[in-house]
């Protein structure tokens, strides 16, 4: 899926998530990867903490405007 750069106003600014799925209302889901014992840093954690319905990270994606709603991390060996 490749990574999305999410709520940024620069280059050097953003969450970055691992892909993106979208959910049955329309909005999406961001997915971060986590492989070995790596785990999300403060920064990540405190962004995707309060991503919610009320409110969404907001993003363009291929001209179209999207709302994560939810953040999921997956841990992969």
């Amino acid at each position: 899926m490749g990574e999305h750069r999410l709520d940024g106003t620069s280059a050097d600014k953003g969450r970055l998530y691992d892909g993106l799925m979208r959910n049955p209302d329309g909005t999406d889901t961001g997915i971060e990867v986590k492989s070995g014992s790596a785990s999300r840093n403060a920064a990540q954690r405190g962004f995707d903490d309060v991503v919610s319905h009320d409110r969404p990270a907001v993003a363009t994606l291929n001209g179209e405007t999207i709302r994560i709603v939810k953040v999921k991390v997956e841990y992969v060996p």
